[in-house]
């Protein structure tokens, strides 16, 4: 049985001083929004930007819902609040599970895969977006840990079943490679390496690069899917 929800990223952004708040509301198309309950919405501030909302089942039925907070004058900050039944059971920062930074949020899925269940996020990551830092989460003595982790380029997780396990995909040799002209939003070769489930941790079992120079936006703007056949 695979229960999967991926929902792509909002990038975010805020503006100056004290009309961050106000510039933060008008800069967002309203038909954005995501929809919450109203028992949800009372655990979430008020000028936050939710960003994914969804159930995930790792030890007992959940909801999942990441937003972000306007931040200074153009950064946010990403949040993943648990709640069940309209209360809150765990907060976390996201910013500061990732080394690196200014953090945007890109996807977010609840993976079920026979015994094997995970969460998976991705965020970008740099000025210019180019990086995605993926995590995967479990529960452990209650709560929800960072059990794998990886920084990409323009990244991408490519989620399978058969057997448990992912692709990740990262930009690759954009330094050596003379089409690139050390241009990262430029069409690149890209690095994949396949990972398996072993029981207790993710192993990599292959990795090759791809012949072709492949466009990294299309990576970035699902980066999380599932492999369909």
């Amino acid at each position: 049985m695979i229960l999967l929800v991926v929902l792509t990223a909002l990038f975010c952004c805020a503006s100056t001083s004290q009309d961050t708040v106000s510039y933060w509301n008008r800069y967002w198309d309203e038909s954005h929004a995501i929809d919450l309950s109203d028992a949800t919405k009372a655990l979430v501030p008020e000028h936050a930007l939710v960003q994914a909302d969804f159930e995930a089942d790792l030890s007992g039925r959940e909801e999942v819902t990441v937003y972000s907070v306007p931040v200074g004058q153009v950064e946010s900050r990403p949040y993943i609040l648990f709640s069940r039944n309209g209360k809150a059971r765990e907060l976390i920062d996201a910013s500061k599970l990732i080394p690196v930074g200014p953090v945007e949020f890109r996807a977010g899925t609840f993976f079920h895969s026979g015994a094997f269940k995970a969460l998976f996020f991705a965020f970008g990551t740099g000025v210019d977006g180019a990086g995605t830092y993926f995590f995967a989460m479990k529960v452990r003595n209650g709560k929800h840990s960072v059990f794998w982790h990886q920084h990409t380029q323009q990244g991408r997780i490519e989620l399978s079943s058969n057997p448990v396990g992912f692709s990740l995909w990262t930009a690759c040799c954009i330094e050596h490679d003379p089409l690139a002209n050390n241009c990262v939003w430029c069409t690149h070769r890209y690095e994949v390496t396949s990972f398996r489930w072993q029981g207790n941790g993710f192993l990599a079992v292959k990795m090759y690069k791809t012949r072709e120079h492949l466009n990294p936006e299309p990576f970035v703007e699902k980066a999380i899917t599932i492999k369909t056949r």
